[in-house]
C-alpha cells in the first residue's frame, strides 16, 4: 500500500516537472497538455474496475496529490483544485457506477465524452477568467484528449489499474 502511494506521488512529481519544463516548448496555439489532470482522470476512471460496487477509497489520495500539484504550479488559491478534484472524482465514480449497471466494461466510447465534459468543467471552475469557447479552447481540448487517449490505451494494455 505504501509503495503504491510513493510511486503515485513520484509519478505526479515527474509529470508536473515534465509539464512545466519540457512541454511548454511544444505548445499548440499557446496550449499545453495538462498531464496532471489526465493522470488524475485515468486513475479515477480505472480505479475499482473489477468491483461491481462504488469504491471511493482509491480516489481520495490521487485527487489530493493531483490537486496539490495543480495548486502549487497553476492556481492562485491554495486548496481550490484539491476540493474541485475530489468533487469531480466522486461525481465521475457515481457516473461510472451507473454506466457499469448497463455494461460490464468501460469502452473508449464512455471515456471520450466523460473526459471532455470533465475537462471543460475543470477549466470553467479553475480559471481566473471565464474560458471563452473559441478555437483555442477547442484546440486545448483536442490536445489533451490525444494524450488522454494515449494514456487510456496504456492503462488498458498494461492493466495498470491492477497495480
Amino acid at each position: 500500500m505504501w509503495l503504491k502511494l510513493v510511486v503515485l506521488f513520484l509519478l505526479f512529481v515527474f509529470l508536473a516537472t515534465f509539464q512545466i519544463s519540457f512541454l511548454v516548448h511544444f505548445n499548440i496555439a499557446g496550449t499545453t497538455p495538462n498531464l496532471i489532470f489526465i493522470l488524475f482522470f485515468l486513475i479515477v476512471f480505472f480505479s475499482g474496475r473489477s468491483k461491481s460496487t462504488m469504491n471511493f477509497k482509491n480516489i481520495f489520495l490521487p485527487s489530493v496529490f493531483a490537486g496539490l500539484f495543480l495548486d502549487i504550479f497553476y492556481f492562485p488559491y491554495f486548496g481550490l483544485a484539491i476540493v474541485l478534484l475530489l468533487v469531480m472524482a466522486y461525481i465521475l465514480k457515481y457516473v461510472l457506477f451507473l454506466l457499469k449497471k448497463t455494461r460490464n466494461e468501460y469502452p473508449v466510447v464512455y471515456f471520450i465524452p466523460l473526459f471532455v465534459l470533465f475537462f471543460i468543467f475543470f477549466n470553467i471552475f479553475l480559471t481566473t477568467a471565464m474560458p471563452c469557447f473559441n478555437w483555442v479552447f477547442l484546440i486545448e481540448i483536442m490536445y489533451n484528449l490525444i494524450f488522454a487517449l494515449l494514456g487510456f490505451y496504456i492503462f488498458k494494455t498494461f492493466k495498470l489499474y491492477e497495480f
